[in-house]
């Protein structure tokens, strides 16, 4: 397992020459723009968009969580209008 600490290095380049070319797929577990700019999202690898089934605004969220113990959502429901 290997490291790469952004403050020190460039993380496109460190990741490029840890995978000898490049990685199959970056998570994102800090939240942090920036790391979501320097993911392979950025080479059209990894398409998150794809896993988004809806858009709903603020006002619905407390519907959709209350379904989820129902399992009736399917995919990831992104609140886009607060």
């Amino acid at each position: 397992m290997k490291t790469v600490n952004a403050a020190k290095d460039e993380p496109s380049a460190a990741v490029m020459e840890i995978t000898q070319g490049g990685a199959h797929v970056s998570i994102d577990a800090l939240g942090i723009a920036a790391t979501c700019r320097n993911s392979m999202i950025e080479t059209g690898k990894l398409r998150p968009g794809k896993l988004v089934h809806r858009r709903i605004p603020l006002d619905d969220a407390g519907d959709v969580l209350a379904s989820m113990d129902s399992f009736a959502t399917v995919g990831v429901t992104v609140i886009d209008r607060y």
